[in-house]
């Protein structure tokens, strides 16, 4: 999608797309830098169920609680790693491993 958007604010096209809808701003990004990276697209934003529409005329109020959601959301993606591995490390201590890819239906990380 941002290799698209990249593509289009370059394009000589009479309209290129700069507008993108997503559900929610926890939908949309996954880190800080996708943030920053859409950021810097110059995008209008549409938060659909947010009743949120985000570009570069929106006022400063609307862009602050914007960044606070953001920041929400990141914490939320932390929080999930961290209960995961936790429930991960409980689950093992008490033997129990049904967690763990069977033998040939794993990808190795690289």
């Amino acid at each position: 999608m941002i290799r698209f958007l990249r593509k289009e604010a370059k394009s000589k096209h009479t309209s290129p797309c700069r507008t993108l809808m997503v559900e929610k701003t926890d939908r949309l990004y996954r880190n800080l830098k996708d943030w920053v990276t859409l950021d810097e697209l110059d995008l209008s934003i549409h938060f659909v169920k947010e009743n949120v529409i985000l570009s570069k005329e929106s006022r400063s109020s609307e862009k602050f609680m914007h960044g606070i959601k953001v920041l929400m959301a990141k914490n939320y993606i932390d929080n999930l790693s961290e209960e995961t591995k936790k429930g991960m490390v409980e689950k093992a201590e008490q033997g129990d491993l049904s967690f763990i890819c069977p033998l040939g239906l794993c990808k190795r990380r690289m």
